[in-house]
């Protein structure tokens, strides 16, 4: 949930909102603990997630095929988003609304899988019922209501 650019990003506990509301679904949720992270891991941790340190692993292909094993990825627009986005997996993302930072400039641009991009906005209930509503679709090869196509830039 953390990074060390210069982006605003969701607030920490709109995350940690996340992870209490998957697990109390039973959802497996991981997250990656950057070097910003480590006070944090602790409390993650104790919300049920399982957390790991893929920067401390010196392997790019170990963490890709974490990401490669995701159902989906909720991040803002740091390294791993991106690498989810290059592997084909389902992305939700959190950008602000400044051009610089925007999406239509860093993307993520997926030509494989659906993504959804947030602003900073945006709720964590809000959050939660767009991925409960993917969760059910995905299975299924149904389009999500209100999803991006694969071939949407953002």
């Amino acid at each position: 949930p953390g990074m060390g650019g210069s982006a605003e990003n969701w607030p920490m506990e709109h995350y940690q909102s996340l992870v209490r509301s998957f697990v109390s679904q039973g959802l497996s949720v991981v997250v990656s603990i950057g070097p910003s992270d480590l006070s944090r891991e602790p409390l993650f941790s104790s919300l049920g997630a399982h957390c790991i340190r893929a920067h401390e692993w010196g392997d790019l292909g170990v963490f890709s095929g974490v990401l490669q094993c995701a159902q989906l990825v909720i991040a803002p627009s740091t390294g791993p988003l991106h690498l989810a986005v290059a592997l084909g997996r389902p992305v939700v993302a959190f950008d602000p609304e400044v051009s610089v930072h925007s999406p239509k400039r860093w993307g993520p641009y997926q030509p494989k899988a659906a993504s959804q991009v947030f602003s900073l906005e945006v709720t964590p209930k809000e959050v939660v019922e767009f991925v409960n509503l993917f969760l059910k679709h995905q299975n299924k090869s149904a389009p999500v209501p209100g999803a991006p196509s694969a071939e949407t830039i953002w």
